[in-house]
């Protein structure tokens, strides 16, 4: 793992721990980025060493958060306008471009139209789609 965000982690969890006495678990959630998930799962539990009082539990999205918001096609053409049938996005190497492609012109990708899209996703057809999305209803579940 890289960048600021596992750097982060450690400290998150020991504030919590610290503060939040209600807390069963805590999913971080974070971008494959062309790595193996299972790479980074094991780099994951070796950086989160210490026991909590409440479960921690890794979440790689494969490759990017962005797989998960072009897995239907219907909720990029409702909010977009236009879309392509990612029948396998977690295949495909940078979805966020993918999906930056999809925007018009004088729309950028921002957080907004990010927001909206997960709020227009048939979550029954990411299940199907993204692996990534099914580990994460499962550890929602558990």
């Amino acid at each position: 793992m890289r960048g600021p965000v596992i750097s982060k982690v450690p400290g998150l969890l020991e504030y919590l721990a610290q503060t939040q006495r209600s807390i069963d678990k805590v999913l971080v959630i974070f971008d494959a980025d062309r790595r193996k998930p299972d790479e980074l799962e094991r780099e994951f539990k070796r950086r989160i060493s210490k026991d909590y009082s409440f479960q921690v539990i890794p979440i790689i999205v494969v490759e990017e958060l962005e797989a998960w918001l072009i897995a239907d096609p219907a909720a990029l053409r409702n909010l977009l306008g236009k879309s392509r049938d990612f029948k396998n996005p977690e295949k495909i190497r940078h979805p966020k471009a993918e999906l930056q492609k999809l925007l018009s012109r004088t729309t950028r990708y921002t957080p907004e139209v990010a927001r909206r899209l997960a709020q227009s996703l048939d979550l029954k057809m990411l299940e199907r789609r993204c692996s990534s999305f099914r580990e994460f209803q499962r550890a929602l579940e558990s």
